[in-house]
């Protein structure tokens, strides 16, 4: 089955401004432990987490995937059921006010992962950099499955980071959607062929689809 990488569109006629978000307020203060800028890939009480709420630039407009902090992604509440009727994706959404024309509504969600499908990775394939700044390459390595990578993620110590330039997955993956980390730009969601048609038949906006091999 074919795979894409989502990333957000900056197509005007769609989004109108780009970036869609100015700064509204903080809720607490920037150093608050937890503030979900300063949490990273781990499950959390969703009714004890504190999350910026952001304000809608003039110009721009409401779609169903949008940026969100820290690289997290906001979701509106049609995309959201959509992908939890997927099955078990390891990912929280943890509600996100958003200031629109001076009044703060509901029903969107900021993403929160805490597991990712390494398992649908084909690691023959698939090359794996050694970095020694965010970009250059000190070395490449070769691991034989999950298990070793895993185990190279838990031996990388900074300044040191892993990335995966651009991952080959194995055939047959029966996962519609899921997260992984280590590639591209650090993290990325990614989707099936079959989940994308479906998210064009529901109208949802906002998503642009990569192949695996375009490199933004």
């Amino acid at each position: 089955m074919k795979f894409y990488r989502l990333t957000e569109t900056v197509e005007k006629k769609i989004i109108g401004k780009y970036p869609p978000f100015e700064t509204g307020y903080f809720p607490v203060q920037a150093n608050h432990p937890k503030f979900i800028q300063n949490i990273y890939y781990e499950k959390v009480e969703e009714n004890e987490v504190f999350v910026p709420v952001p304000k809608l630039r003039k110009g721009s407009k409401m779609v169903d995937f949008m940026p969100g902090y820290s690289g997290r992604e906001i979701m509106s509440e049609k995309l959201k059921g959509l992908i939890i009727a997927t099955g078990p994706i390891g990912m929280q959404f943890i509600s996100q006010p958003i200031i629109v024309n001076s009044i703060e509504i509901d029903g969107y969600w900021l993403t929160n992962n805490y597991e990712f499908n390494f398992d649908v990775i084909n690691f023959d394939l698939t090359e794996i950099s050694i970095m020694k700044t965010t970009w250059d390459v000190d070395f490449q390595v070769k691991v034989k499955n999950q298990t070793e990578f895993l185990s190279l993620v838990a031996d990388t110590k900074l300044p040191q980071s892993i990335k995966i330039f651009r991952p080959y997955f194995i055939e047959n993956y029966d996962k519609d959607f899921f997260a992984l980390r280590y590639v591209y730009n650090g993290f990325s969601f990614f989707c099936s062929e079959r989940f994308r048609q479906k998210l064009e038949e529901e109208k949802i906006t906002g998503i642009r689809f990569l192949d695996l091999d375009e490199v933004l």
